[in-house]
C-alpha cells in the first residue's frame, strides 16, 4: 500500500475520532444545559404563582394599563416617565404597571410578549381588551382610557 494512502486512511481516523469526541461533548454539555433551563422554569413557575405586579393589578378591580419592558431599550426608557405620570394621575382610578420582562420570564411567555415595550389594557374584570408594541405616545394612552371609560 503507498504511503499516501495509509497517510489518507490515518486522516479519515483522526477525523472519526474527533467527531465522536464532539458527540459525546455536546451530548454532555446539552444535558447539563436541559437540567440547568428545567431549574430556572421551576423558579419562573413559583415565580409566576406567588404574586407579581400584574395578578395583585389585576384583583384592583380597576382598569389596568401593563407595560412590559426593560430598562436597556430605548422605546422603554421613553415610555418610563410617561407612565409615572400617568401613575400620579389615575391613581385611584387605574393601576398603571411597568414588568421587567427580564425579571418576569415567565409571566411574559404567558402573555406572548414578543416586542419590547408591549402596553396591554386590561378592563376592570381583568380582560385584555387592547395591546399597543413600541412606543405609545400620552396622549393616545389617555385616549384609550377614555374609552374604556377612565377619566
Amino acid at each position: 500500500m503507498p504511503d499516501n494512502f495509509k497517510k489518507f486512511y490515518v486522516l479519515i481516523g483522526v477525523i472519526t475520532l474527533a467527531l465522536v469526541i464532539l458527540a459525546i461533548t455536546v451530548s454532555m454539555g446539552s444535558k447539563k444545559k436541559a437540567n440547568i433551563w428545567g431549574d430556572n422554569q421551576k423558579i419562573e413557575e413559583k415565580k409566576l404563582n406567588e404574586v407579581n405586579p400584574l395578578s395583585n393589578a389585576l384583583k384592583s378591580g380597576r382598569p389596568v394599563l401593563a407595560e412590559f419592558g426593560r430598562g436597556t431599550c430605548i422605546p422603554c426608557k421613553m415610555m418610563q416617565p410617561i407612565l409615572e405620570k400617568l401613575q400620579k394621575e389615575y391613581k385611584c382610578k387605574a393601576e398603571i404597571i411597568i414588568i421587567d420582562v427580564g425579571e418576569y420570564e415567565a409571566l411574559t411567555r404567558e402573555y406572548k410578549i414578543i416586542m419590547i415595550p408591549t402596553q396591554i389594557f386590561f378592563d376592570s374584570s381583568g380582560a385584555e381588551v387592547y395591546r399597543h408594541q413600541g412606543f405609545m405616545p400620552e396622549q393616545d394612552i389617555i385616549a384609550h382610557f377614555k374609552k374604556m371609560g377612565v377619566e
